[in-house]
């Protein structure tokens, strides 16, 4: 039986136990948050699943503490400020084979190689949770845009969350690109506002990131009543429209002037973690991103959000408010 453990229960972490009990693994699950209303969500998530009982134990703690000395696979769903205490933590009262992290992974740009260092002193096999790059509609465009090198891609929309999600598509460029090292242009970046978590911030305006080659990553996100956003991926002799919230994608053949139109329903959290857990504890390994790829990334986007804050806000910060 396997030894896993959610760190964290609240709205993703609940979905991540959600996509646990719908696995096809035998394992016993224990869920941690000092939040006694988190833990009281969780466990309502836990009954709208109907789940075998023999494969499957839960056991909730508020105390990291209380949990086994030998972990499969911990998931670390909090929130970022959180996450290097909460690594720390984790890894002096268990040993942990193999561990999955959400994003923004930390705040603070000196946490991102310490920890690098930990998990492989540690042996702790990590991914990042960036799942784009495992979905079927976004492995078949990788397939098709490996004949050609990418030009650009532009996510475009009002709201979306360019702080916290723009990782999601830097990653989502890299795994079509394979770049990581990047230029990041933040000059349009005008407006730094609350998000609806308090205590972090949200970005409104342009970012332009470019790798070596001159393929391009356009982030915009503007102020509008209408919360959104569309993808779309230019190569030389295609055009790759995709609205996730309508599930559809729209290819036109630049050359040949044709349209075609594939329709698609984005998974939600819950329907894919049961999947990923399986490759990682059953296969070792999974299309994630690993922490080692990811880290790169991170620091290279939260140096560009350090220099945002210091340009609109004026004064030097030594960690990004966002999670």
């Amino acid at each position: 039986m396997y030894k896993i453990v959610i760190i964290g229960a609240g709205q993703l972490g609940s979905r991540h136990l959600q996509g646990v009990l719908r696995s096809n693994i035998t394992a016993s699950i224990e869920v941690v948050d000092p939040n006694a209303l988190s833990i009281n969500n969780a466990i309502e998530r836990t009954n709208e699943v109907d789940f075998d009982k023999n494969k499957l134990k839960i056991n909730f703690y508020q105390n990291i503490n209380e949990i086994s000395k030998n972990i499969d696979l911990c998931i670390i769903a909090s929130t970022a400020d959180k996450r290097f205490e909460i690594i720390m933590s984790l890894l002096v009262v268990s040993k942990v084979k193999y561990m999955l992290l959400e994003k923004v992974l930390f705040q603070n740009l000196s946490e991102y190689d310490f920890i690098e260092k930990l998990l492989s002193n540690n042996s702790v096999q990590t991914w990042v949770n960036c799942p784009r790059r495992i979905i079927k509609e976004y492995q078949d465009i990788k397939y098709q845009i490996d004949q050609e090198e990418i030009m650009s891609m532009n996510v475009i929309g009002s709201n979306w969350g360019l702080a916290c999600n723009s990782i999601h598509f830097l990653d989502l460029f890299n795994y079509f690109t394979e770049s990581t090292s990047l230029n990041f242009n933040s000059t349009g970046i005008k407006k730094i506002i609350p998000a609806k978590r308090e205590g972090f911030y949200e970005l409104l305006g342009t970012l332009i990131i470019k790798d070596k080659i001159g393929s391009n990553l356009f982030l915009q996100s503007s102020n509008s009543i209408i919360n959104n956003f569309d993808i779309s991926v230019t190569t030389k002799n295609k055009l790759y429209n995709i609205r996730e919230s309508i599930g559809e994608i729209e290819i036109l053949n630049i050359q040949k002037n044709e349209k075609e139109k594939k329709y698609f329903q984005m998974p939600y959290q819950s329907q894919i973690t049961g999947k990923i857990i399986e490759d990682i504890l059953l296969k070792g390994s999974t299309g994630l991103t690993p922490y080692s790829v990811s880290s790169i990334l991170h620091k290279q986007l939260l140096t560009s959000f350090s220099d945002i804050f210091k340009r609109i806000q004026g004064n030097e910060i030594n960690h990004c408010p966002i999670t």
